[in-house]
């Protein structure tokens, strides 16, 4: 036998020799007990000759480890490591070839949501599982990494009266002695973090016709509530099959709802758990968002069937392969079946907030190295998530359709059931395209950062110079970031509208245009990865007149560039008020959500206390003409359109347009609604969280009354999130003692904390609550919904604020695990994780490490970096930004100019109302 060594840390890539090629599972859960046992039988392959075999297992207590070598057993020593590493050692060297592997072993049934856990439902208990990225060897010794795919055979033992589900289709159900066996059909080849098992008295809802089995399994008595996310699978398999030219890859669907559950859904082969509130809808009752929110998690997680399980990227490093195709396919599907929801819309918002993002210091490349389990949970973002979907999109644009398409059949067709890397999908569009499309999106997936594409004017009217740059300050790396960029440009001339296309990159490059342009759009479509710099006159004509001729995707995404050419300089806050105002009244709702969205920023960051009753003046003037077309609250029959802009508009007009009138009546409506036996949901989407803002006590006793009569998943998250938007600060202790008690469920903590994140007395309140009362919050809450508590700190605006947070998480029992504080939509799902200090809160802390706190401007130069908040973290303006800024003012034409240095004053004491605290994301993120 060899010296005994260390293990190296079980998240690290497995050095050893040996490459698993069939599990054969048995598993006895009964989820009335706190324990389980196991037993494996694996088909191994050695490359060479080896008396240690490295693995995966924590928590479990091993109990018999055997080598069936030439008909006879050979006994494994069991050797643990840090991170669930495990070394099964020989007493002399295994020969090369295939052998058999024998193990046995018992373990801990889990009370948070990974691993094997239980989750009790009206007094009777369940098992799930959640295996990503790695928590399978929670529950069995394994090679638990996405390169050792394997066939997989279970077998579980359950009591009676408990319904088993796993992987493959049921092969047989038989009594064994007082419990019964069920037997799945083996596995084509998977990765462990997709395996999946589920025990419990389900409700069983199968869907009569479809392309091969579907049902749905949810708690007891909740089984009707799946119907309609049932009715959305064959169309929407039917459109991915279309996509992908060839056929569902496995023998069986099902969707399984899940009480306590971190992700919003988990793509598990044959197996998809999702977070019940996904799962279960009542069409008649819900918000028309939790109809949307259900299209597009079933279309992002049955698109990866395809991509991340039929082909799974070798190692975490390539997860964009997995989730940027099931980000990008899900808007793709979604506008194919529902298109009244406008989905590819709303990718295009959630695009704007990564941008804002990826200008950080903070911010990291779609491609970096991972090496160990804080890399892997980083890499769960919103940049692995909507960034790389944004740069598929970018690249279907410009190669076309057809080539992109034949290009991602052949890489599927060639890797099926295989492993896949980022190298060989981008040669397969090089061949399919004949473009450099390796070199061209290497520079989008392993940089860091945001390319502006910068426009030009020259002596010739028709002609400009296009180039690239850094959006924002450099962030101190050692080259300048470089960017080949394919962009495509749309303009207008009295001849009508045209297009243009150039490979822009640092060296200038001239377009040409047919005729002087009265208005010009530097990315058309919104089909390019980048900001977009304008001459004067061109920008001007795009944020006011020449808007019309905008298309919607365009509409949709320009206040978000609007926002960032002022944090610049390119833009005045008069030119950007008035652009909003204007698109803020136009018909399609994702122009409007995203008008008010940045409309949000100007009056919380910019607008001074002077001028905010003029301010919500022209808010009501622009806004209140559409409230009586609409409605105040849903009407039968009424456009899909109507009820999803509703809650955006009735809430600027309350917050931002401070409209006495719609305030009284929703509080009314939501004060009614509390007490009601069965409320209104789509109403109380939008009126229980107005109402709870100028809570209280009697509103905030009615909250909590109703939230301990709530059954329904939709209606506690909606009385969940109330709550968390209380803001009286003589309530909020109150409110956060509530996740300790039973009134809340552990998996509940962020959609509470999200709400009250968003201003500073809600910050403060769970800065103390959580300093006090962190190791029971820990015990409760769980590992998963710890890690992205750090992301609160994001929004501090000042020095002493940031420090606190970096105080509170500096102790080493207080580190979640390490997840970059980055913006994710959808995504995402965030953790964190800080050097050590004191841990007194508002004592002095270390400097945040970079993927770790975002850092805020220190209190003294808060005021040039509100200039370009790009200098974010970094504590030093850029001298160009401050130059261009010569009419920075709000101007509000009942009330005169409003100067830059007073908005600047009034900021500093103004709630920053930007979203940043997100849930863990597993796979797709939801509200």
């Amino acid at each position: 036998m060899s010296p005994r060594r260390a293990l190296p840390p079980g998240e690290c890539p497995l050095q050893g020799a040996a490459r698993p090629l069939h599990y054969r599972l048995s598993l006895w859960l009964d989820p009335a007990a706190s324990r389980f046992r196991g037993e494996l039988q694996m088909e191994l392959e050695l490359e060479v000759g080896t008396d240690e075999i490295l693995m995966h297992a924590e928590g479990l207590r091993i109990e018999r480890a055997e080598a069936r070598v030439g008909g006879g057993a050979v006994a494994l020593q069991p050797r643990s490591g840090t991170g669930g590493a495990l070394c099964l050692s020989a007493p002399r060297p295994l020969p090369a070839g295939v052998l058999a592997l024998e193990l046995a072993w018992s373990g801990t049934v889990g009370s948070h949501p990974e691993g094997l856990y239980r989750v009790e439902v009206e007094g009777r208990p369940y098992l799930f599982t959640q295996f990503q990225p790695v928590a399978a060897r929670r529950a069995f010794p394994c090679f638990d990494e996405p390169r050792h795919k394997a066939t997989f055979s279970m077998t579980v033992y359950a009591p009676a009266g408990a319904l088993v589900a796993s992987n493959g289709r049921g092969l047989e159900r038989r009594a064994d002695g007082p419990s019964v066996c069920w037997r799945f059909a083996t596995t084509p080849p998977i990765p462990t973090y997709l395996v999946a098992v589920v025990v419990g008295p389900f409700d069983v809802v199968a869907l009569d016709e479809a392309p091969v089995p579907v049902r749905a399994l949810t708690p007891r008595g909740r089984g009707e509530l799946a119907r309609h996310a049932l009715e959305h699978v064959p169309p929407i398999l039917a459109s991915l099959e279309r996509f992908v030219g060839r056929r569902f890859p496995y023998e069986k669907l099902d969707l399984v709802a899940v009480p306590e559950f971190v992700a919003g859904a988990m793509e598990n082969v044959g197996l998809v758990t999702f977070r019940e509130r996904l799962l279960l809808v009542d069409p008649a009752r819900c918000a028309a968002s939790d109809l949307r929110w259900t299209l597009v998690v079933l279309a992002h997680e049955l698109a990866h069937m395809w991509f991340g399980n039929l082909v799974t990227m070798t190692w975490w490093d390539d997860l964009w392969l997995s989730e940027s195709f099931a980000t990008l396919l899900e808007a793709v599907v979604a506008d194919e079946i529902a298109p009244t929801f406008s989905l590819g819309l709303d990718l295009l918002r959630d695009v704007a907030r990564v941008m804002d993002q990826d200008v950080l210091a903070e911010a990291r490349a779609v491609r970096q190295p991972v090496r160990d389990g804080g890399d892997i949970r980083d890499a769960f973002d919103g940049v692995t998530y909507t960034k790389g979907a944004a740069i598929l999109d970018m690249a279907r644009a410009w190669v076309g359709d057809a080539a992109f398409q034949a290009a991602v059949r052949r890489w599927i067709g060639r890797h099926a059931h295989r492993n896949a890397t980022t190298t060989r999908l981008l040669e397969e569009l090089e061949v399919a395209s004949g473009e450099p499309v390796g070199a061209v999106l290497a520079g989008f997936l392993d940089q860091v950062g945001l390319p502006a594409v910068v426009v030009e004017a020259t002596d010739d009217p028709r002609v400009f110079r296009v180039s690239t740059e850094r959006f924002g300050p450099p962030v101190g790396a050692a080259l300048p970031p470089r960017w080949e960029v394919p962009v495509q440009v749309r303009y207008g001339t009295a001849a009508g509208v045209h297009t243009a296309a150039v490979r822009a990159s640092e060296v200038p490059v001239l377009l040409t245009t047919t005729a002087p342009p009265t208005w010009l759009h530097p990315n058309a479509e919104e089909r390019g990865y980048y900001r977009w710099r304008l001459p004067a006159s061109l920008l001007a004509s795009l944020a006011g007149p020449g808007r019309a001729a905008l298309s919607p995707r365009e509409l949709t995404a320009l206040p978000g560039h609007l926002w960032a050419l002022l944090e610049v300089g390119d833009v005045d806050a008069a030119l950007l008020l008035e652009a909003l105002l204007g698109l803020a009244q136009r018909p399609e709702r994702a122009v409007v959500e995203a008008s008010l969205d940045v409309l949000d920023r100007l009056a919380f960051r910019l607008v001074p206390d002077a001028q905010r009753a003029a301010f919500a003046a022209r808010v009501r003037a622009a806004l209140a003409p559409r409230l009586p077309v609409i409605g105040l609250w849903r009407r039968g029959g009424e456009p899909v359109e109507d009820a999803l802009v509703r809650p955006a508009l009735v809430s600027a007009l309350v917050r931002l347009g401070e409209d006495g009138a719609v305030r009284a009546a929703v509080c009314a409506r939501a004060d009614a609604l509390l007490v009601a036996e069965e409320p209104d949901l789509a109403s109380a989407e939008y009126a229980w969280p107005l109402a709870a803002a100028s809570a209280d006590r009697r509103r905030l006793d009615l909250l909590t009354a109703a939230l301990a009569r709530a059954t329904a998943p939709g209606l506690r998250a909606l009385l969940v999130r109330a709550l968390g938007a209380v803001e009286d600060p003589l309530l909020l202790p109150e409110v956060l003692a509530s996740y300790l008690t039973p009134l809340l469920r552990p998996a509940e903590l962020h959609v509470l904390l999200r709400p009250m994140s968003r201003h500073r007395r809600g910050r403060d309140a769970i800065l103390r609550w959580l300093d006090a009362r962190y190791p029971a919050i820990a015990a409760r809450a769980g590992e998963g919904l710890l890690a992205p508590l750090p992301r609160i700190a994001a929004a501090a605006r000042t020095t002493s604020e940031r420090n606190a947070w970096a105080a509170l998480f500096a102790p080493p029992e207080r580190r979640p695990p390490r997840r970059r504080p980055h913006a994710a939509p959808r995504a995402g799902r965030r953790r964190s994780q800080h050097p050590p200090g004191r841990s007194r809160v508002g004592g002095p802390a270390p400097r945040p490490r970079r993927g770790r706190l975002i850092r805020r401007t220190p209190a003294a130069s808060f005021d040039t970096a509100l200039l370009n908040p790009h200098t974010v973290g970094r504590g030093r303006p850029t001298t160009a930004s401050a130059a261009r800024v010569k009419h920075f003012a709000l101007e509000c034409p009942h009330a005169g100019a409003g100067p830059l240095r007073a908005a600047r004053r009034a900021v500093r004491h103004v709630r920053d109302d930007r979203s940043t605290l997100a849930g863990p994301t597993t796979s797709r993120s939801c509200p």
